[in-house]
């Protein structure tokens, strides 16, 4: 009996450690979801939550908690897709949909990604401006080069792990608004009660936010991370069952989505609680946006916000014209990835060279950093619909999906997605 009694510690302690080393395995493997997250916070989205909260306080604070179910399940689908097939969207859109519709949808990403990549290099140069005094100009060529070296002579991977420590930044508006002290009560109030837009300028922050949150490179972005992941896996003779990949990837995206809400929640009210407050409804300057982070840092409020910008707008701009690159080649069934060499991968390459560059000369024209940010989240808000109805249809086929499409429920909260961000969609032309 004695012994019996010292045995239950034991297996219990036997089983713990157990649970713990599979736990910290499954942790180990988070990537891309993670990833994804952090660059879901880039210059657009900063800049789209912080003229949110400047214009209607905090209104559209219950967004921020709405949208993590439906961008998380948008995510996961398209790392299904590409676990389960293991191909790209754009190889799989082909399988299903006529030549001339995803060809559509590709010419759609590249506009919307370059946009996006105009808006961002603007954002990074106007932010060091600030801290610098040098024009913003100055510093958007250098960048764009910087950035395009990367991706072509370094790892994306072992970059992003770096990058990300520089979007903690972004945790300074949470502890801007834990100092101002807000109505926690009217805080919550405005966090659970969905208000109806009064306005068509608060249907088109409606709109921007779905587009910066469910952003279309995502989509793309995701699932040619999944592809990597398994041919670096595959080189190292490491299988994994699809059951088990998707037990990390929903894990890893789950986290990577909410701390991004995390923060789009704290932005907003960071921005209502200082700038609104101060009747500073209309953002157009960079200066202007860091200041709602001033009652925490004072005049430390533009470095903080500048480090943050920088750490966002670097683990963007590659994923925008990665992803573009990703689809264009995949179309064209050439050959791509970020682990493969120059010489293997020449076209890949020279998309990703020609959309960060070409983006950065559009940049160096004269334009307003905060509304390009802002209607960059916009167009993304309008192409992000049909994509999600593809990649569904794409999801929902057994045969496709070699027998793991997706679940009836998952079908309708991806599809709900969709048709709710095309009705938003279509307040901004009715």
């Amino acid at each position: 009996m004695e012994n019996q009694d010292e045995s239950k510690p034991k297996n219990f302690i036997n089983d713990t450690t157990s649970l713990i080393t599979k736990e910290l395995a499954v942790i180990k493997e988070f990537g891309p979801g993670i990833v994804t997250g952090a660059a879901d916070d880039d210059p657009s989205g900063i800049a789209t939550y912080t003229i949110a909260g400047a214009q209607l306080g905090t209104r559209l604070l219950w967004i921020s908690w709405f949208t993590w179910p439906l961008m998380a399940s948008v995510q996961i689908m398209c790392a299904q897709v590409a676990i389960a097939t293991g191909k790209g969207l754009v190889q799989n859109l082909r399988a299903k949909m006529h030549p001339f519709l995803v060809i559509s949808c590709i010419l759609g990403l590249l506009v919307a990604n370059i946009f996006n990549i105009v808006a961002d290099l603007g954002a990074i140069a106007d932010a060091l401006s600030l801290v610098s005094g040098v024009p913003a100009t100055w510093f958007i060529l250098p960048t764009a080069i910087l950035i395009t070296l990367a991706m072509v002579f370094l790892s994306y991977r072992q970059i992003s792990r770096i990058l990300i420590w520089l979007t903690i930044c972004l945790f300074s508006y949470v502890l801007t608004v834990l100092k101002t002290s807000p109505n926690w009560g009217e805080v919550l109030k405005q966090a659970i009660t969905p208000s109806i837009p009064q306005s068509h300028e608060e249907w088109q922050t409606i709109v921007a936010i779905l587009g910066t949150t469910i952003s279309p490179y995502l989509f793309f972005w995701q699932a040619s991370q999944e592809i990597e992941e398994i041919k670096s896996k595959e080189k190292l003779g490491i299988h994994i069952s699809f059951k088990d990949m998707m037990k990390i990837r929903r894990a890893d995206v789950r986290v990577g989505t909410f701390i991004s809400q995390i923060i789009m929640f704290f932005i907003i009210l960071a921005a209502a609680n200082s700038l609104f407050k101060a009747g500073i409804h209309n953002i157009t300057t960079t200066k202007e946006a860091a200041q709602a982070l001033e009652p925490l840092l004072g005049s430390n409020a533009a470095l903080i916000y500048t480090l943050g910008i920088i750490g966002v707008g670097l683990l963007a701009i590659p994923t925008l014209a990665g992803s573009a690159a990703f689809a264009l080649t995949d179309f064209l069934n050439m050959n791509n990835g970020l682990d493969t060499k120059w010489q293997q991968s020449k076209v890949f390459y020279g998309v990703i060279i020609l959309a960060t560059l070409g983006s950065a000369l559009l940049a160096m024209g004269s334009f307003d950093p905060m509304k390009a940010l802002f209607w960059s989240a916009i167009v993304n808000g309008c192409i992000a619909p049909p994509l999600i109805f593809g990649i569904l249809f794409i999801a929902s086929d057994h045969k496709l999906m070699n027998g793991n499409s997706l679940s009836m429920f998952s079908r309708l909260i991806i599809g709900f997605t969709a048709v709710l961000m095309t009705l938003c969609a279509l307040t901004l032309f009715f």
